[in-house]
C-alpha cells in the first residue's frame, strides 16, 4: 500500500471514527489514482437512444489525457466482475417499515450478484459502521443487513468517502451505491475533501435519494466519477432502482491505459470518443487528480 493510500485509509478509519464490524477487507496492490500514476482505469458508458452500444473494441475508442492521445492497453465489458459497496442511510428517519424496505432492496442486489462479483455493506447514521467487507458470500451479506444501526443524524459525506476508499482497493469494476433520504447533518469530513478523494479514486458513485433532497456535493460526486443520481418517490421502488444501477454498471466499458506524454501530477482532463460515431452518448469521469 502506498503512503498516499495509507493516508486516505487512515482518514477513513481514524478521522471519521469508523466502527468496523466483521472481517476487515484486505487491501490489494492496485492503486489507480495515486502519487505515481502507472495505470488508469476508466469506466465508460456508451449509449444510443438510451440503449447500450455493444461489441465495441479497443480500436473503436479514442482517448485523450490533457489533450494528448493515449494508447488503450485493455478494454472489458460484462466479463469484468462488479464489486459493489452499498452505503445505506439508517438514520432516525429510516426506521420501521422504511428500514425493512431498504433491507429488502439491499438483499435483492446482493442476490443479484453474478459469479465473480462481490459485495460490501456499510450503514450510517451519525457514524459510519462497516457491516461487511467485500465478499461473494450472499448469506453473510444478507445477515449483515439484519444487524442494528443506531438511529440519529446523517453522516452522509463520511459514509460516501469511506465507501469510495474501501471500494478503491478492489480489482474489477468498483461501484458505490449510496442511499439517503435526507441531507448531511453530521459529517466530520468537509465536502471539498470528499470531492477531492472522488477525483483520485476509481469507484463510480451512484446516489439514490428521496425527492426534494438538495445536496450539491452528491451532484458533484456523480459527475466526478461518471455515475448518476436517481430519485425514488417511494422506497417501494428502491429494489428496482438498485437493480437498474447494477445492470447499468455491467453495460459499461472498463478501459485501461498508462498515461504517456503528460505531467505526473495535477488535474488530468479526460476525453473519450467513439471513432466515426456522432450518434452516441458517452458518459465517463471527466478527469482525475494525480499526485499528493
Amino acid at each position: 500500500m502506498t503512503a498516499w493510500r495509507r493516508t486516505w485509509v487512515a482518514i477513513a478509519i481514524a478521522t471519521v471514527g469508523l466502527v468496523q464490524a466483521g472481517a476487515a477487507p484486505q487491501p490489494r496492490q492496485t492503486p489507480m489514482f495515486s502519487v505515481r500514476v502507472d495505470s488508469v482505469s476508466l469506466d465508460v458508458s456508451v449509449t444510443r437512444n438510451r440503449e447500450p452500444v455493444l461489441n465495441l473494441t479497443t480500436s473503436d475508442f479514442e482517448l485523450f489525457d490533457n489533450g494528448v492521445a493515449q494508447q488503450i492497453d485493455s478494454i472489458g465489458f460484462d466479463e469484468v466482475p462488479v464489486n459493489v459497496m452499498l452505503a445505506l442511510d439508517m438514520s432516525g428517519s429510516v426506521q420501521g417499515t422504511r428500514l425493512e424496505q431498504l433491507r429488502r432492496a439491499a438483499t435483492a442486489i446482493f442476490q443479484g450478484l453474478a459469479p465473480g462479483d462481490s459485495g460490501g455493506l456499510l450503514g450510517f447514521s451519525e457514524r459510519v459502521v462497516v457491516r461487511s467487507g467485500f465478499t461473494a458470500d450472499r448469506e453473510l451479506l444478507t445477515n449483515a443487513l439484519r444487524q442494528p444501526v443506531p438511529g440519529g443524524d446523517t453522516a452522509l459525506y463520511d459514509a460516501v468517502y469511506t465507501a469510495m476508499v474501501l471500494g478503491d482497493d478492489e480489482a474489477g469494476r468498483p461501484l458505490v451505491i449510496v442511499f439517503s433520504d435526507g441531507a448531511d447533518t453530521a459529517s466530520f469530513l468537509s465536502p471539498a475533501l470528499v470531492l477531492d478523494a472522488a477525483r483520485r479514486l476509481r469507484p463510480a458513485v451512484y446516489a439514490v435519494t428521496s425527492p426534494g433532497v438538495r445536496d450539491d456535493l452528491l451532484n458533484d460526486l456523480v459527475r466526478a466519477t461518471g455515475g448518476r443520481r436517481l430519485d425514488v418517490a417511494s422506497l417501494d421502488r428502491l429494489s428496482e432502482t438498485f437493480a437498474a444501477v447494477l445492470a447499468e454498471s455491467r453495460q459499461r466499458y472498463l478501459i485501461g491505459f498508462t498515461p504517456q506524454g503528460v505531467e505526473p501530477t495535477g488535474w488530468h482532463e479526460l476525453t473519450v470518443r467513439v471513432r466515426g460515431r456522432s450518434d452516441v452518448v458517452i458518459s465517463a469521469r471527466p478527469g482525475y487528480i494525480a499526485g499528493p
